[in-house]
């Protein structure tokens, strides 16, 4: 369960004090209180209501998951749900647990809800892309097997949903709250890698003040690629190939043709610095270094 304070706890901030912080209307407190017991905040003598810091916190943590989608009906249960898995662990412990092992937990579940909050949580930690693509990665890899059902396979492609999902909903935040730099960067995936590393990458990208633009399409050869008719704009290009195995069949210089000056990234997988030439007039990325800051060349 949430962990409610007690009836004694200071509270501290009145209703429209609590609007003020959080951008909630005092009349749809009330009702999150009302009808979904949201949290139940402490009443002086005359009645009027008074929310502690952990009322706040709670009604933040309601508004995040609401911004993602999910109807404000079921989001005590997923906060319940939360804190049953990751407490009565410290904050700090929460970031080191096996999630592997949470996340199979979930999926052994068959819930919805537990997937939901359990990769919300795992994009609001403080951790570093790098780990979380590692993380999501070996995830993605290891957890369908042979002696699964169809039944699990099933809840483990709802997972990988869920995460593209929670990702491309931080992209879109990101594009309507943020200032889009003119530093466009454009990015390209190859068959094989990942939807969700994509994502990431966009977002790598946002966080260093640079603008991505992609698309989901993939390519598997040269005749494939589909470029912009202008390129002028664009500060640089990634591209993005298998992330395990899987290396692409193109050379280097076949894949920084049709850029023609324009700064490159390659992103390839643990082996593909290995027989590529080091005087390539780009930046050749071995997994799992892809998330290194991006560094753009100054204006000559």
């Amino acid at each position: 369960m949430i962990n409610e304070p007690s009836k004694d706890q200071q509270a501290l901030y009145p209703i429209r004090e609590v609007s003020r912080l959080t951008g909630i209307k005092p009349i749809t407190l009330r009702a999150w209180e009302r009808r979904y017991g949201l949290v139940e905040p402490v009443r002086t003598a005359s009645g009027h209501r008074l929310y502690t810091e952990n009322h706040l916190a709670i009604i933040k943590e309601a508004i995040t998951l609401v911004d993602s989608g999910l109807p404000i009906s079921q989001v005590k249960t997923i906060l319940n749900e939360r804190s049953e898995l990751l407490t009565p662990k410290a904050p700090t412990e929460c970031l080191d647990c096996d999630w592997d092992n949470v996340i199979r937990q979930a999926i052994k579940a068959k819930s919805f809800q537990q997937l939901h909050a359990l990769t919300l949580r795992l994009l609001t930690t403080e951790r570093k892309y790098s780990d979380l693509a590692h993380l999501f990665l070996q995830l993605s890899n290891t957890q369908i097997s042979d002696d699964m059902d169809c039944n699990e396979i099933f809840w483990i492609q709802a997972w990988l949903q869920e995460l593209n999902q929670q990702l491309s909903h931080r992209i879109h935040l990101w594009r309507q709250q943020t200032y889009q730099s003119k530093n466009l960067i454009l990015i390209l995936q190859q068959a094989e890698t990942p939807g969700w590393l994509l994502k990431l990458m966009v977002l790598h990208c946002y966080e260093q003040g640079l603008t991505p633009v992609f698309t989901e399409q993939v390519f598997e050869s040269l005749l494939d690629l589909v470029l912009p008719q202008d390129l002028t704009p664009f500060k640089g290009a990634i591209y993005l190939l298998p992330p395990q195995g899987s290396a692409t069949m193109m050379g280097v210089g076949d894949l920084l043709k049709p850029l023609g000056s324009l700064q490159s990234w390659i992103m390839g997988d643990n082996t593909f610095e290995e027989g590529n030439e080091s005087a390539v007039a780009c930046d050749l990325r071995a997994w799992p270094f892809w998330f290194e800051p991006l560094l753009m060349n100054k204006p000559q």
